[in-house]
């Protein structure tokens, strides 16, 4: 595992990586992950990063399976707010890493890039080959993110393949402005 592995390349105690089988868009799955990690890391959770998507095949619309755009929804949206509903009450326990009113949580939007992964082979190949981004670019700022707080960044959107040195120049500017924060106009 390649984490285990670059802690012991820098001396550093290997973390503990749990897996779990998970179905974020069913709340009695993520319960079930939730009452698991409360009796492992004894209720303490230092970040939460909802790091799941689905993507259905692309298809005109008429050709398009409703049940299979329905399952996307689940995933993207309800699995969303069944894991930030579910262990929110972790996080503001310890006054970590997402923004959540008077508690000291933050959280952003953050767009991982246009990438070449498993969910968008359903996209038309045209489009797949010219998906600019690397992965390791998305890892490297949420890790980035996790690191320390950050609490100027809370509520604003982030996409990861921008330089994150020229973001935090920046940090005064975005403030002032209140700069990146995704807003509905009507």
């Amino acid at each position: 595992m390649k984490v285990k592995s670059a802690a012991t390349q820098v001396h550093r105690e290997q973390p503990l990586v749990l897996g779990y089988k998970v179905d974020i868009a069913r709340q009695e799955s993520v319960k079930a992950m939730y009452d698991s990690l409360v009796e492992v890391f004894n209720a303490r959770l230092d970040s939460l990063i909802n790091n799941t998507a689905q993507m259905e095949p692309y298809k005109p619309f008429l050709e398009s399976d409703p049940d299979t755009y329905w399952r996307t929804w689940e995933v993207n949206i309800q699995g969303l707010f069944n894991m930030a509903r579910t262990f929110f009450p972790m996080l503001s326990e310890q006054s970590l890493q997402v923004v959540y009113g008077e508690q000291g949580l933050w959280a952003s939007c953050v767009n991982p890039g246009a990438i070449k992964i498993k969910i968008t082979a359903g996209a038309l190949e045209a489009v797949r080959n010219v998906l600019p981004d690397r992965l390791a670019i998305a890892g490297d700022t949420i890790a980035w993110l996790a690191s320390d707080r950050k609490e100027w960044l809370g509520g604003r959107y982030i996409s990861c393949p921008w330089d994150m040195e020229e973001l935090v120049a920046k940090k005064d500017e975005i403030a002032k402005e209140d700069a990146l924060k995704l807003r509905l106009v009507v």
